[in-house]
């Protein structure tokens, strides 16, 4: 049987080579399931959330889905695919319609399986529930940093961000601060100063 694999990360902070390993991994569930996949059958979105449905990996498997190039698509997880539930269940309609099978590795979820929609509408939940607790705890880590009196964001243009407090080495290796807090900018401080 003809696959497709579709990997995705959803930001600048973590690995890029998370594609790698779910393609490597992908592959190996390829070899176990009897698929071949062809290398111009490889699909990724690099620091794109599951949350968007605009990614251009993504919209390239599903064009070439329609055209029926292959017979299955293998995702590590189905939250890779997408992590809000109606567009997963979407996807799912569009690739059951164009007779293209969705596994998952990690869910043990196969479209074809007799109670599979449960399945994906249960696991779509999960993963949906997921990005809403990641959000919350996310503005919750911002306010508290606003709380202590430093920034949180991007700088802007006249001012620098620059990291203030004990460094610490995160569970990934790189030193972070406590915090960080905005200083002027000299030579952009005077354009802005000029500009006003």
């Amino acid at each position: 049987m003809k696959a497709a694999i579709y990997a995705r990360y959803s930001s600048e902070n973590q690995r890029p080579e998370s594609i790698d390993d779910q393609i490597r991994a992908c592959l190996e569930f390829a070899a176990l399931r009897g698929c071949s996949v062809a290398p111009t059958h490889i699909y990724k979105d690099e620091a794109k959330s599951g949350a968007l449905k605009d990614r251009p990996g993504l919209e390239a498997l599903l064009t070439a889905s329609r055209a029926r190039q292959f017979e299955a698509v293998l995702v590590d997880d189905l939250s890779r695919l997408s992590r809000d539930n109606h567009f997963l269940l979407t996807l799912y309609a569009d690739f059951r319609f164009n007779g293209v099978r969705i596994m998952s590795r990690a869910d043990s979820l196969d479209s074809d399986d007799h109670h599979a929609k449960l399945g994906f509408q249960m696991r779509g939940i999960v993963n949906e529930l997921y990005l809403d607790d990641l959000r919350e705890k996310t503005l919750r880590g911002q306010k508290g940093q606003k709380a202590r009196g430093f920034v949180v964001g991007e700088s802007t243009y006249g001012y620098r961000s620059v990291p203030v407090g004990e460094m610490r080495v995160d569970r990934r290796g790189r030193p972070r601060p406590d915090g960080y807090r905005m200083v002027i900018e000299p030579v952009e401080a005077a354009v802005v100063q000029r500009i006003f």
